[in-house]
């Protein structure tokens, strides 16, 4: 009789350990034309809720990052946001808190090179049943020193033949000089797209997309 009882006892907890596994993977994207509905990341809070990632991870990156993605409560039929194609980003849970991490190559490195940076850092947690979004400008982003916005604004004066390419490299650098605190730079960035005979296209929205960053 115990063993029948064991038996039954069993085979009720596998049952319940299938139905849980069930209710767990029914959380899916919500339908959208914005990007793919394949669920790439579940982040689970402690109250919980459950928010997924539906959109495309980045397979060349060393550490894994999206673009073109929303983010959805699971089991809601809306979306929380969508981040668009040109935008790469790292997520990540600490503290029940949900951290999304905007990257944009810019010219930090020595010399100027262009290397990939946190640009803002976005927090999303619960406060009870509600959803609260936080976002802010990475205040560790390395800013140029004095004699690095002193090159740059020596460099733009002399740029007038350059190539539209070199000239966008000094569009980025007026951009970290501006926000390092310096006037000029910000007053020559501003007045940038005079200064190009051309500027349109990818070259256009690259600048635009900079100068919205400027504005944060």
């Amino acid at each position: 009789m115990k063993k029948y009882a064991c038996t039954l006892l069993l085979s009720f907890l596998y049952v319940s350990c299938l139905f849980g596994q069930k209710s767990q993977s029914t959380c899916s994207c919500p339908q959208t034309n914005l990007t793919d509905s394949i669920v790439q990341e579940s982040y689970h809070f402690s109250n919980g809720k459950t928010i997924v990632l539906c959109g495309f991870q980045n397979t060349d990156d060393k550490q894994i990052s999206y673009s073109e993605f929303v983010l959805s409560v699971c089991t809601s039929d809306t979306i929380i946001d969508f981040w668009g194609a040109v935008l790469t980003c790292r997520l990540s849970m600490l503290n029940d808190t949900l951290i999304i991490e905007e990257l944009h190559l810019l010219p930090t490195g020595k010399k100027f090179k262009f290397e990939e940076t946190v640009w803002t850092i976005e927090k999303v947690f619960f406060q009870g049943e509600n959803l609260v979004r936080k976002r802010e400008v990475n205040q560790q982003i390395q800013h140029f020193s004095k004699q690095e916005i002193e090159t740059v604004l020596k460099q733009y004066k002399s740029v007038q033949s350059e190539l539209i390419d070199q000239k966008m490299n000094y569009a980025y650098q007026l951009f970290m000089a501006a926000i390092s605190g310096n006037q000029t730079a910000r007053n020559y960035f501003i007045d940038f797209p005079n200064m190009c005979d051309v500027l349109d296209g990818a070259y256009k929205e690259e600048y635009n997309e900079l100068k919205s960053m400027l504005q944060l």
